[in-house]
C-alpha cells in the first residue's frame, strides 16, 4: 500500500519521493546532520516538521529519532497496558496527571484516571 493512502495520487507521490530518495543517494538522505526533510513526500514532511524537528533545521536529528521512537514505544505499551505513561504525553499536561498519579508509578491507570473524571465533574 502506498504511503499515506491508496488512491493514484498517493501512488504518484511515493513513486516521486522513491527517485528524490535515489537521485539524492544515501550520503544525501541520510547526512551527517540526520534524515533531511525536504527529501520525504509533503504529507509526512509537514508531520514530522512540526512535531519532531524541534530545532527547525529542516532535519531530523538521532535525539529527535530516538525521541520519536521512545515515545512510540511507550504509547504501544499504555495501549496494550491499558495505562498512560505519564512521560509519553505532552509536557503541559504531565504535572496535572502527576497529581492523579497515586502509586506515584509514572502511570494513569484507569482508576486513578476516574477518580480525576469523578473530580473534574464536581467542579
Amino acid at each position: 500500500m502506498p504511503v499515506g493512502g491508496n488512491n493514484m495520487s498517493d501512488t504518484i507521490q511515493e513513486k516521486s519521493w522513491v527517485e528524490k530518495m535515489r537521485h539524492a543517494g544515501v550520503k544525501g538522505a541520510l547526512a551527517s546532520r540526520g534524515i533531511a526533510l525536504s527529501l520525504l513526500p509533503e504529507h509526512i514532511k509537514a508531520l514530522f516538521a512540526e512535531s519532531l524537528d524541534e530545532d527547525g533545521d529542516g532535519f531530523l536529528e538521532m535525539d529527535e529519532l530516538e525521541a520519536m521512537v521512545v515515545t512510540h514505544q511507550k504509547l504501544k505499551e499504555a495501549n496494550a497496558s491499558g495505562r498512560v505513561s505519564i512521560e509519553a504525553l505532552p509536557h503541559t499536561v504531565q504535572p496535572a496527571l502527576k497529581t492523579f498519579d497515586v502509586d506515584g508509578d509514572g502511570f494513569v491507570d484507569p482508576s486513578e484516571l476516574m477518580r480525576a473524571a469523578e473530580l473534574y465533574e464536581g467542579e
